[in-house]
């Protein structure tokens, strides 16, 4: 990045008082594209992926497979119920995919791409978003400890032959 690129950032940081972030990571899944893809996209494939998920669901009265639909993910965070919304604002069957974060500040967007590689699926996920200036190289180390955990976890699920029932 150059000199003015960073200088520029550092100013719309103390102007806004909010700073980028983003991450990318990837993994490689002994399975079809067209596997993977279909576990991503089930609302209820969080809960086989995080362990302080409760319950998820897509929105009732929201389009179904396409731009617009909504998620909902209700999550156990000690004593507290949190729910999380999230909303798919771009796919391209069965190629990428992008939700945007309705209830957590800093417009966070996510994405993923699917590539068919030899021996399986490459599926790369990538988070951006705004966080408070001074956070953003612990909230970016963060969201890659997460983002990779995720991963990991999802390669995992789906190379263990897990069937998801048809969507609410």
């Amino acid at each position: 990045m150059s000199l003015m690129a960073r200088l520029e950032k550092r100013w719309d940081a103390r102007r806004t008082g909010l700073e980028p972030i983003s991450c990318e990571v990837s993994t490689t899944v002994a399975a079809s594209r067209e596997r993977v893809w279909t576990f991503l996209v089930h609302p209820r494939s969080a809960q086989l992926l995080d362990p302080t998920v409760v319950k998820a669901f897509r929105v009732p009265g929201t389009p179904m497979a396409g731009v617009g639909e909504q998620h909902c993910t209700v999550l156990r965070q000690g004593d507290i119920l949190a729910a999380h919304l999230t909303e798919l604002v771009a796919i391209d069957a069965p190629r990428s995919i992008a939700f945007r974060s309705l209830t957590v500040p800093g417009g966070f967007l996510s994405s993923y791409g699917l590539e068919e590689v030899h021996g399986g699926c490459l599926l790369t996920y990538r988070v951006e978003g705004q966080v408070a200036a001074g956070s953003g190289a612990a909230a970016e180390r963060a969201a890659r400890s997460n983002a990779t955990e995720a991963l990991t976890m999802l390669r995992a699920v789906v190379e263990s032959g897990a069937i998801l029932p048809p969507p609410d």
